[in-house]
């Protein structure tokens, strides 16, 4: 998959900006605050119509602005579509070669993109949320049936963790959205799980493969339903959702979830995200957000923000070599980094020039 061209309109700081991108590494560098991240944002955004910030969509329209619009051409397995987005008043408008889509959900047929910004590199060290949104994120890009399936649960959480801040439970009606909750977790939880597995099997590889250090690197999903198999698992949270329903009330939240699970890696015994350093968790969180690009044939476009400002030239220099292997990628940083195999793109007060 690659990104042939794009054209924005009242994104973030740009007024209008149109560029056209090759296959491989597309460098976009120049000083702070010229653009470079705002520009790899929009590229970003045609996927689920989503930043990899965590900004409000109005937060994206330009100043004294009301709409922003983004027009891109993605080609997938041989075939160009062409994504329109326009953002008026924080509603929606999308169009795929012209035809409205009603759904966000729909775009995964369109356009897959896997990114890594600084704020990544605490991805083992921050809130067990942090993690769960890459689980999230990571299948939803393959799968635009868990993506609806996530949504539900999220409204039937809500719908339950509503009645429980009342404090006035009907019962019957509880025990029905038990039943709803209970089957939307395990749905979830067996795609986490599975999609974990493969993590597992990935991971190790593209660590040892970049970094050319034999580790023995394990991850393990962390749930507070031990059990796997479907009518055990279901059971079992059904217990756990009955022994603890006067807890719920007292907190005015549900208390057991797919949505309190997380994940931690372990390598060589030792838990990253606790015990391993800043270069270590580096390196593992690089690592780990390029893990879904071997998730299936069809590679996503790959997006890397800063990714170069602290490792040593030994990783740098490993990590650049390896990144040229892949379909198509976009880094940006403040020094220009010469390399023949590159595509460079120079941002300067909003202006981007594509060098020869």
């Amino acid at each position: 998959m690659k990104i042939n061209d794009i054209k924005i309109v009242n994104f973030r700081n740009y007024d209008e900006l149109e560029v056209c991108f090759s296959s491989g590494i597309n460098y976009i560098y120049g000083d702070n605050g010229q653009g470079k991240t705002n520009l790899v944002e929009a590229i970003y955004y045609p996927f689920l119509c989503r930043s990899f910030r965590k900004s409000l969509t109005k937060d994206l329209i330009k100043i004294k602005k009301n709409s922003f619009y983004i027009n891109t051409r993605i080609e997938r397995n041989n075939v160009e579509n062409n994504i329109e987005i326009e953002n008026v008043d924080d509603r929606k408008r999308i169009k795929v070669n012209g035809k409205l889509i009603n759904k966000v959900s729909e775009l995964t047929k369109y356009v897959n993109a896997i990114y890594f910004i600084p704020e990544d590199v605490d991805i083992l060290r921050g809130s067990p949320k942090i993690r769960r949104e890459f689980i999230d994120i990571s299948i939803s890009r393959v799968s635009e049936k868990y993506l609806e399936y996530l949504k539900r649960y999220e409204n039937v959480l809500k719908e339950r963790n509503s009645m429980l801040k009342r404090g006035k439970i009907d019962y019957p009606l509880l025990e029905l959205i038990n039943k709803q909750y209970i089957d939307l977790n395990y749905q979830l939880f067996k795609v986490r799980k599975r999609f974990i597995n493969k993590l597992q099997d990935i991971l190790p590889k593209i660590y040892n493969e970049i970094f050319q250090i034999d580790k023995n690197i394990k991850i393990s999903y962390l749930s507070s339903v031990r059990k796997e198999d479907e009518n055990e698992y279901k059971t079992e949270l059904k217990s756990l959702l009955d022994s603890s329903i006067q807890e719920d009330i007292n907190n005015g939240y549900t208390g057991y979830g797919i949505h309190r699970d997380d994940f931690i890696i372990k390598m060589d015994d030792k838990n990253i995200g606790k015990y391993g350093s800043q270069g270590e968790n580096r390196l593992i969180a690089i690592c780990l957000k390029l893990t879904p690009y071997y998730l299936n044939d069809d590679k996503p476009i790959v997006i890397l923000d800063d990714i170069l400002s602290e490792l040593d030239k030994n990783n740098e220099e490993l990590l650049l070599n390896f990144l040229k292997t892949l379909e198509q990628v976009f880094i940006t940083s403040t020094v220009k980094k010469n390399d023949k195999d590159f595509n460079y793109y120079y941002v300067n007060n909003l202006e981007v020039t594509k060098e020869d």
